[in-house]
């Protein structure tokens, strides 16, 4: 995998726009192919290829996991204090599912327990990189030496995912809410870009 090319794909409803294939060819359209990271639900329509996962939502963790399996060498990134406890997560769906049961309990994964994110990074350590979920994949791909980093599907307005049944009440699609995430993704595009960094979003909603 090219380790300095990353496309990161967010559930937005924009991600209905292109099919499977096409996001599958746009991926490989290098050689070697880019890495991939799916945010949260997106999870659900590249499974069978995308090479990380970053999540902060247990509860929307098992809500995909009932829908799309995992696969051995796919790894998982969960980057914040506030939601990743691993013992939650386990203790939670033990007692939904039994004792024993869980998938997360088998996955390997990167999560920061002691460390803010924004403590590892290389530059932009004033920025919210874990606030919100794409703004921790784009964290993760420079962590891991992106120079290049395109992203599907944050849509950053609307309401909806680009599948039914992904909502919980953790879910906020109000105008205020993606306008604060919009002003941190421009800070970061903007450091990231100082760096030498390229940083993108790719479909109906560019920028």
């Amino acid at each position: 995998m090219d380790e300095k090319r990353w496309f990161i794909y967010c559930p937005g409803l924009s991600l209905k726009q292109r099919t499977h294939d096409q996001l599958l060819l746009h991926r490989n359209v290098t050689h070697p192919p880019a890495q991939t990271i799916a945010v949260n639900g997106a999870f659900c329509k590249i499974h069978e290829w995308v090479d990380w996962w970053v999540i902060q939502d247990w509860e929307l963790y098992y809500t995909c996991l009932e829908k799309v399996p995992l696969l051995p060498d796919q790894k998982m990134f969960f980057p914040s204090n506030w939601i990743c406890q691993e013992s939650n997560w386990y203790s939670t769906y033990c007692k939904e599912h039994g004792e024993g049961t869980s998938k997360y309990s088998e996955r390997p994964h990167f999560c920061f327990k002691k460390n803010n994110l924004k403590d590892l990074m290389p530059f932009g350590n004033d920025l919210p990189w874990d606030r919100y979920t794409m703004l921790a994949a784009v964290g993760l791909a420079v962590l891991r030496g992106a120079t290049e980093i395109l992203i599907y599907g944050a849509d950053l307005e609307g309401k909806g995912y680009f599948i039914d049944g992904l909502d919980n009440f953790r879910t906020n699609h109000e105008p205020a809410r993606w306008e604060k995430e919009y002003n941190f993704y421009k800070k970061i595009q903007y450091v990231c870009l100082q760096n030498g960094i390229k940083l993108g979003r790719i479909g109906a909603y560019n920028g």
